[in-house]
């Protein structure tokens, strides 16, 4: 067997002075009897020294297969893993790792039901990633999407009558403990990748839409940046409700391969490979102007930078979305509303 060929979408974290890895790749298992290549996809797990490169360890050498989608987690504690199969498994298949002996409990069956796959590459869901519970982390959310779908392979069948993107809620040894339905119905199938993180205690998700009439049992995976749209909406931490509905973000896409991130100032920093294979990085901090406000702690000046970012006029005054702010992270904002107002009405001068 020749192993590793063609290596491709993968995912990097970085816990402890160590870099843990998990990327696709082809082996080359030999030939079939008509002549033709023995090749399959799955992906491998692996963790180094960040400095030296050696203490090497393989956490699993062949795991979901096709490996569509990767994510990487780490809570201070453990390491959660989850990668997208469109066969073993047709669904997500989670692991969490004890990144210092490097052994792993699995289970693909975290998300209720199936998600159809159809062994060649194509999966009639998405994942997005894990999100902590504030206050408890024992228990995990993470945020995928499925269509109606019939999959298989093999003489294998999988199928799926559901069209949502959800939210699921599972403990530190992946045990299942509920579902949230975020959207349902035709608007879901069009969800073509999904990308979530933690914003303050709440939940932020991007996802990319194909037009409807692109619209198959399998949709496809790449981005087209001249007809797929970006769209950005908030959830609720604590019951993932719909704090901000999904709005337009353009010009911009996002796909599999790129990753999100909120910075300490509460900016949000994306990446997007292009179709010239160039790495564009994108920073949303030039909204407003922090400098005239005080110190608050970090969930209210992200909030803040998401309320220019969405302009959110369904909030008729600022003293409303001071409100608004305090329902959100049970602040107290009394001895700063004067200095909050002042600076929200010159936002909205401009």
């Amino acid at each position: 067997m020749t192993c590793m060929l063609d290596p491709n979408n993968g995912r990097l974290n970085y816990a402890r002075g160590k870099i843990q890895a998990v990327w696709a790749h082809y082996n080359h298992f030999g030939f079939e009897i008509n002549g033709d290549r023995d090749d399959h996809t799955g992906d491998t797990m692996t963790s180094l020294d960040a400095d030296t490169g050696e203490d090497q360890n393989i956490l699993w050498s062949w795991g979901a297969s096709h490996s569509l989608i990767q994510n990487l987690y780490y809570d201070g504690k453990n390491l959660y893993v989850a990668s997208l199969g469109d066969a073993y498994p047709m669904n997500i298949q989670f692991q969490v790792c004890n990144i210092d002996t490097c052994q792993c409990i699995k289970s693909p069956t975290v998300v209720q039901g199936e998600i159809p796959g159809d062994s060649t590459g194509l999966s009639a869901g998405r994942q997005g990633g894990f999100i902590d519970i504030v206050g408890n982390r024992n228990q995990k959310l993470f945020v995928y999407q499925r269509k109606a779908a019939k999959g298989g392979y093999h003489g294998k069948s999988s199928t799926n009558s559901i069209n949502e993107l959800a939210v699921l809620k599972f403990d530190s040894q992946l045990n299942y403990i509920s579902t949230t339905t975020v959207l349902s119905g035709d608007s879901v199938t069009r969800i073509n990748n999904l990308k979530t993180v933690a914003y303050g205690k709440n939940i932020l998700i991007a996802y990319t839409v194909i037009p409807q009439s692109e619209v198959q049992k399998f949709n496809r995976h790449r981005i087209n940046p001249l007809v797929d749209q970006t769209y950005v909406a908030l959830l609720s931490g604590v019951d993932s409700s719909i704090l901000v509905q999904p709005q337009l973000l353009q010009p911009y896409q996002t796909s599999a391969s790129d990753d999100w991130r909120v910075l300490e100032n509460g900016s949000i920093a994306y990446t997007h490979v292009d179709t010239n294979n160039t790495i564009n990085i994108y920073l949303h901090y030039s909204c407003f102007n922090y400098s005239q406000l005080p110190k608050f702690n970090y969930n209210i000046r992200s909030y803040l930078w998401l309320w220019k970012f969405y302009q959110l006029e369904s909030y008729s005054s600022t003293k409303q979305f001071s409100q608004y702010l305090c329902q959100l992270e049970g602040c107290q904002l009394s001895q700063h509303q004067s200095t909050i107002n002042k600076w929200l009405k010159q936002q909205r001068q401009h």
